[in-house]
């Protein structure tokens, strides 16, 4: 259970650092709207990997984690 958790971590990862490399290359040589779409998902890996890893909202009650989700869209 704990290597599947692993597995799925680093791939959260990879999936946040691939989405940066692909917002700064749009954002450089495709156009900035173009880059906006890879920015919103990239901001969505990001507080994925820092709820999964970090535990940033471990503390929080549901309704406080709702929110957080529901502004991020």
């Amino acid at each position: 259970m704990r290597r599947n958790r692993s597995v799925l971590l680093f791939l959260g990862g990879f999936c946040w650092v691939l989405g940066d490399l692909f917002q700064q290359y749009a954002a450089k040589y495709i156009g900035i709207s173009r880059g906006i779409p890879l920015s919103n998902t990239n901001q969505i890996w990001g507080l994925l990997w820092g709820a999964l890893v970090f535990g940033e909202l471990s503390g929080e009650s549901l309704t406080a984690r709702l929110l957080v989700m529901a502004a991020r869209w």
